[in-house]
């Protein structure tokens, strides 16, 4: 009795037999003092009409003519009974005697008497014209056990409809709660190594069983996305172990050998500075990676990375030609600067290090992979509500190999590099495009890189597939510089960049 479908036709059929026993008692008890007194309306309508008739017919015509099914009636005149030939059914007739009945006189009535024992009720009169003694009886209802009749009945009745109900109801109810099984074959499913994406079909979510089965299936939903994201940082965390060894392999193994080699030298001094030399340079080549690392970690956590930047005035414009000459100072290629004319100066409220560690990686990126020209664009953006300006971008371009689409996001990931056969010791340890786009979001800004269309920096539309070149973009919202910025250059609590 466990099961959810014997409790609903227990509950069902409990309501239902409770609710039955009360009406059937109701009815019993109520219906007594009913039938008693439809039974004396009865008797006094016989006698109304054997008062109307006296006269018009004989006495035993009389007698005969306003009987009732259930009555019986004698009249008696001179001393002769004359019956309606029930009268001895009645326990009435020649010779009765009904004393024992106590008769008591009705109000209203000059001399009408009523009297009942356990057999019977009785009315009696005298007509108005012959004096005549009319006498009316009826079985006594009182004497008829009316409340144990009706529950003899109702009961067993009661029982049969009940046992006709939970078959009714267990048939029904199996199809009914039907939603609910499969509900639990889903999570039996699940539960035995099933796939997690299964769901149940809901047919009427408006309904307790489609509102409870759509909740199932949301939950379902937020469980399968909480396990793939489980998945996915694991496999991410696996991904990033074994990016980091590999990242690190290179410049450990470089030390031990830089090392043991220092170790049992006994040449020349020139070599062992050398060896020395590349010991260093691999020591900061593996001090760089762990510290990228560590960067890109804490810009994961955006409470931490606001703690990773230091705010304050800047002139962007300035700033990124700052960035532009140091880097062409040791850049192969050509580099190029097309800056809006209309904006000479702008000054944003951020980290001027942080920005020009977000141009360098930019530059230095652009470098890797442009064949002969690095070209940077910067401007502001217009909002369209009322013309202000709302952004400041900068575009970096180069001429290399432009990014796929299905790319253009997945570069932004750690170590994440598009030609995998690129040395590791000149591709750069897959982090730079990472750690920029994280400190360009803790600006509150953003770092994309645009479709190939984005590579023509004039702006000229041509075929897909004659387009090369590669474009960063980084924006910056323009807003109003804090007054305590200014207060704090003033006082010498900053430094320019």
């Amino acid at each position: 009795m466990k099961s959810l479908q014997n409790r609903v036709i227990l509950t069902a059929l409990a309501a239902i037999a409770i609710t039955g026993v009360v009406l059937v008692a109701t009815i019993a008890l109520l219906l007594r003092p009913v039938l008693k007194q439809q039974q004396a309306d009865a008797l006094n309508a016989v006698m109304s009409s054997a008062i109307s008739l006296e006269g018009t017919l004989p006495p035993d015509e009389l007698a005969k003519r306003i009987t009732r099914p259930g009555v019986s009636v004698v009249i008696t005149k001179d001393g002769h009974n004359f019956s309606d030939g029930k009268g001895f059914g009645a326990g009435l007739g020649p010779n009765t005697s009904h004393g024992d009945l106590n008769l008591v006189p009705l109000p209203g009535f000059a001399n009408r008497y009523a009297g009942q024992d356990d057999g019977f009720m009785l009315l009696e009169d005298l007509l108005p014209t012959t004096q005549a003694t009319i006498t009316v009886a009826a079985a006594n209802i009182e004497a008829f056990d009316v409340f144990g009749q009706i529950m003899a009945i109702g009961v067993p009745a009661m029982i049969v409809l009940m046992i006709v109900l939970a078959l009714v109801l267990r048939r029904y109810m199996r199809r009914a709660l039907e939603p609910l099984d499969k509900m639990n074959l889903v999570a039996k499913s699940i539960a035995g190594g099933g796939q997690l994406s299964e769901r149940i079909e809901v047919d009427d979510p408006d309904t307790d069983l489609g509102r409870t089965g759509t909740a199932f299936n949301e939950m379902l939903e937020r469980v399968e996305l909480s396990v793939n994201r489980a998945q996915d940082a694991e496999d991410g965390m696996r991904q990033l172990c074994a990016d980091v060894a590999h990242e690190l392999r290179s410049p450990l193994a470089s030390i031990v050998a830089g090392a043991d080699n220092l170790m049992r030298s006994t040449g020349k001094r020139a070599a062992v500075e050398q060896t020395a030399i590349s010991v260093v340079r691999e020591g900061n080549r593996a001090a760089r990676i762990v510290r990228d690392l560590t960067l890109a970690t804490q810009l994961d956590n955006q409470g931490v990375a606001e703690k990773q930047i230091n705010k304050r005035a800047a002139d962007m414009v300035a700033l990124v030609a700052g960035s532009v000459e140091t880097f062409a100072s040791r850049c192969a290629f050509e580099i190029t600067l097309e800056a809006d004319p209309k904006v000479a100066q702008l000054e944003l409220y951020v980290d001027p290090e942080r920005i020009h560690q977000v141009l360098a990686n930019l530059l230095e990126n652009a470098n890797r992979w442009a064949e002969s020209k690095i070209a940077v664009r910067t401007g502001t953006t217009a909002d369209a509500a009322n013309g202000s300006q709302s952004s400041f971008w900068v575009q970096v371009f180069n001429d290399g190999p432009a990014v796929p689409d299905d790319k253009r996001e997945q570069i932004f990931e750690r170590f994440v590099r598009l030609a995998p056969d690129r040395a590791r010791n000149t591709g750069g340890s897959g982090l730079g495009l990472s750690i920029s786009r994280g400190l360009v979001e803790a600006h509150g800004g953003s770092l994309v890189c645009l479709p190939a269309e984005g590579g023509a920096l004039s702006g000229e539309r041509v075929a897909r597939e004659n387009l090369t070149g590669a474009t960063f973009e980084m924006r910056l919202p323009i807003a109003p510089v804090p007054a305590e910025a200014y207060e704090a250059a003033r006082t010498g609590n900053s430094q320019d960049f």
